[in-house]
């Protein structure tokens, strides 16, 4: 049942979101109008002016809303940024209705004398903690529906850093189930860090508790997270490992890939990774005995492929090479090769 509905929430996209903004945002003035007097039933005395107060809040509310891109958001990725922009949004949600209230309803006197003036303060502090649960409902369940993906053939995995590198290092394995690393467990010698927990990831020691983490929680592998650690720091650390016959990897910082230093990890964007397959080789020298003494026609000269096709076929021992192509442009092309 669980996994039914987190699949409904999960497949969600913003103009769900916006239909259902709109069936919250209608009712929360009647509610902030309950909340106020203690009783339902004073909302048929004033419902006339909570119509219009409704329909004046809605229209302010979604105009703020499409002003901030409230509906070009992925909510299931909520970081910060969002957070800070949810709640900037809903405050001038909150200031505008005020404004709306005293500036325009009131005076004009749209709203009937006993109408509690109260109501647009309720109604922001409402807006505020239902728009902002509706989205902190779709990161949850995106972040739940994470963690309870089978891990059975998941390894356990020591973080050795508790630091930006670390937190990160957690972030990516708990969104990428696929990769097969659990991580159970932070090291760090920072004292503040100490039994606390970075992403729901406890550190649990020091440095020199890494052999005794690993065997008490089955540790099968150790990352070291420390960019900017001395050399001597990662030999002791890789030769605890080496001990405890676990295995260990440690990461560059992005600032060293940037700067040069670790070169090794940059590379030109290859074929493989337009395509994500594996590189296809071809067998030389069957296709050499294939075609050997043969005459062969490369049809489709002017498709790029084809051309390759050609090249691959040149060095080869054939008796004769030749394309074929529906207009003459490509065999100017061809002409050097």
């Amino acid at each position: 049942m669980n996994k039914r509905i987190f699949a409904i929430i999960l497949k969600a996209r913003n103009r769900h979101l916006f239909v259902l903004d709109i069936i919250i945002l209608s009712l929360i003035p009647a509610l902030a109008l309950i909340l106020r007097v203690d009783a339902a039933d004073v909302i048929t005395q004033y419902s006339t002016p909570l119509i219009i107060y409704t329909l004046a809040s809605l229209s302010v509310k979604l105009a703020v809303f499409l002003l901030f891109k409230m509906y070009h958001r992925y909510w299931h990725y909520a970081s910060v940024d969002e957070i800070v922009t949810l709640l900037v949004a809903t405050s001038i949600c909150g200031m505008s209705c005020i404004a709306v209230f005293f500036g325009i309803l009131k005076p004009t006197g749209l709203l009937a004398t006993g109408f509690p003036n109260s109501i647009p303060f309720i109604d922001g502090m409402l807006t505020m903690l239902m728009i902002g649960g509706v989205r902190f409902a779709f990161r949850l369940v995106y972040v739940f529906n994470e963690r309870s993906s089978p891990n059975a053939k998941r390894r356990n995995v020591l973080i050795v850093g508790a630091g930006i590198a670390g937190s990160m290092i957690v972030k990516e394995l708990r969104s990428n189930p696929h990769l097969g690393m659990n991580p159970v467990a932070f090291v760090d010698d920072g004292p503040a860090k100490q039994h606390m927990q970075i992403h729901g990831v406890k550190v649990l020691g020091t440095l020199k508790d890494v052999v005794s983490i690993a065997r008490e929680r089955r540790i099968g592998e150790v990352i070291i997270a420390m960019p900017a650690a001395p050399g001597k720091v990662i030999r002791e650390v890789v030769q605890a490992c080496k001990k405890a016959g676990i295995a260990s990897r440690t990461i560059p910082g992005v600032y060293e890939i940037i700067s040069g230093s670790a070169v090794a990890q940059l590379r030109d964007v290859k074929i493989e990774d337009l395509l994500r397959r594996g590189t296809i080789h071809i067998d030389t020298l069957n296709v050499s005995k294939l075609v050997g003494g043969a005459c062969v026609m490369v049809t489709g000269a002017g498709v790029p492929s084809a051309a390759n096709c050609a090249g691959k076929l040149l060095p080869l021992d054939r008796k004769k090479l030749c394309s074929l192509a529906m207009v003459r442009i490509p065999f100017f092309i061809l002409r050097p090769n």
